[in-house]
């Protein structure tokens, strides 16, 4: 039997990385209905900062380990470079 996709709940969305790149994903995650971003990630108060502005409610995070305990989300967009992917896989 199909189910219809209203009645399923949104995915729960993670951010890591809040530059250019990780700017963008965010912004059009925010844009998927069938997504929801709980939580953005990055080292940088000033990004988090910004991230929140254009968000309101968003919850951030400097370490991807405290946003993933804190949120439970479905999956994570890593937009690091490329030298960072491997231990922000890890966690």
């Amino acid at each position: 039997m199909l189910t219809d996709e209203r009645d399923t709940p949104p995915k729960r969305a993670l951010v890591a990385g809040l530059g250019v790149m990780g700017s963008i994903h965010l912004r059009v995650l925010g844009q998927i209905e069938a997504v929801e971003v709980v939580a953005a990630v990055d080292p940088s108060e000033e990004r988090r900062a910004a991230a929140r502005a254009g968000r309101p409610g968003l919850r951030t995070f400097a370490e991807i380990g405290e946003a993933i305990a804190a949120t439970s989300p479905d999956f994570a967009c890593l937009a690091a470079p490329a030298t960072q992917l491997p231990a922000l896989a890890a966690e």
